[in-house]
C-alpha cells in the first residue's frame, strides 16, 4: 500500500499585511506570513522559545477574503499543502522557495471592532511576475489544486 499525504495545519498570528496582487489573466493571489512559536523547557529548567515562520499563498476568493479581512498580529488557522519552486533571481543564483498554499483560512480572532480602524491589506496594481514570486505561479499551482474552501465563519 503507498500512501501520499502533503497537508499543513497552521496556527498563528499575521507578521503583516497581505499582500494582494492579480496575474496577467486578473486572478486574484493573496501572499502572508504566519508566525508559529515553540515554547519547551532546556536541560537547566529554563524556558527557550522558537519562532517559524511559514509563507502562505491563497488565490481565488479566498485570496480577496484574506486580503480584506486579515491583519497584521491577527490569529488564523490554515489548511492547506507544502508547494517548493524553484527560480532564478535577478544575480542569476537558483533559489527554492517552500510555502503553503492554503484551502482554508478561519480567522481566530477579531482584532478591530470598527471595520474603519482597520489598516488596508498591502495592494499592488501590478501584475504578478513569476520570475519574481514563483511561488504564485498560475500555471503550476492552478492546475493540480481545487477551488480554496471559504469558511463560513470567514466574515467578521
Amino acid at each position: 500500500m503507498s500512501l501520499n499525504l502533503n497537508k499543513v495545519l497552521i496556527a498563528g498570528r499575521l507578521t503583516d499585511a497581505p499582500e494582494l496582487r492579480y496575474t496577467p489573466s486578473g486572478k486574484p493571489v493573496t501572499n502572508f506570513v504566519v508566525a508559529t512559536n515553540e515554547y519547551w523547557n532546556n536541560g537547566n529548567g529554563e524556558k527557550q522559545q522558537k519562532a517559524e515562520f511559514h509563507r502562505i499563498t491563497c488565490w481565488n476568493s479566498l485570496a480577496e477574503n484574506c486580503a480584506t479581512y486579515l491583519v497584521k498580529g491577527q490569529a488564523v488557522y490554515i489548511e492547506g499543502s507544502l508547494r517548493t519552486r524553484k527560480f532564478e533571481d535577478k544575480e542569476g543564483v537558483q533559489r527554492t522557495v517552500t510555502f503553503c498554499l492554503a484551502q482554508l483560512v478561519k480567522f481566530l480572532d477579531k482584532p478591530f471592532a470598527n471595520a474603519q480602524d482597520k489598516p488596508k491589506a498591502k495592494e499592488e496594481k501590478e501584475s504578478v511576475d513569476d520570475a519574481q514570486s514563483p511561488e504564485v505561479s498560475e500555471e503550476t499551482v492552478e492546475e493540480k489544486e481545487p477551488e480554496p474552501v471559504v469558511s463560513e465563519d470567514i466574515l467578521l
